[in-house]
């Protein structure tokens, strides 16, 4: 099973990375979907633990997250610059490191979120990338290794080879998405 969810991840790390702007334009309604329909699960999760009960808030979370997402790009902004800023603090915890983990990461998501508002296709391409290069990495990870290296991500283990493999292929792929953006205006303006 490892190395199934390995291939998964590098698959859709690899089309994150270098054509994530073009897919966010296309998948903001399922972007919306996931991210209510974990926000329900979450928040039902923390009053019950009947499975039906669960299935409905997700479902609810979801449905509401679509429909957000679709009209209110305001918010979902927000959450990809929380999304991504949440990746950086943890990567960079272990740099930090003097201060608490919850506090480097709430300070990332907060200023992330911020910034995502403020200019929305560098938060694209940003977010994209980043979500894209640990997806191709910890993928890679997995395959070789046999281990879990999404747990690394989740209790904030990551080593610090990793998050620097991480962030300079998020770097090559936001230059690739930016080449590739300049290249389709070019196409456009000669026809």
């Amino acid at each position: 099973m490892m190395f199934v969810w390995g291939l998964i991840l590098i698959i859709s790390g690899l089309l994150l990375l270098f054509t994530g702007y073009k897919l966010y334009r296309s998948s903001i309604i399922l972007l919306g979907f996931i991210t209510g329909l974990i926000c329900g699960i979450a928040i039902a999760a923390s009053f019950t633990a009947i499975v039906w009960a669960l299935t409905i808030a997700a479902i609810v979370g979801g449905i509401a997250g679509a429909v957000l997402f679709k009209f209110l790009d305001f918010a979902a902004f927000l959450v990809l610059g929380g999304i991504i800023g949440a990746m950086l603090g943890q990567m960079l915890f272990p740099l930090i490191g003097t201060l608490p983990q919850w506090l480097v990461v709430s300070a990332f998501v907060i200023i992330f979120a911020i910034l995502a508002v403020l200019l929305k296709r560098p938060a694209i391409i940003a977010t994209t990338s980043l979500i894209g290069a640990a997806f191709l990495v910890l993928g890679t990870v997995q395959l070789i290794t046999g281990t879990d290296a999404i747990a690394a991500i989740k209790t904030g283990n990551i080593s610090t080879t990793y998050a620097i493999i991480i962030l300079v292929t998020a770097f090559i792929g936001a230059l690739a998405q930016i080449a590739s953006k300049r290249k389709s205006i070019q196409k456009e303006k000669r026809q």
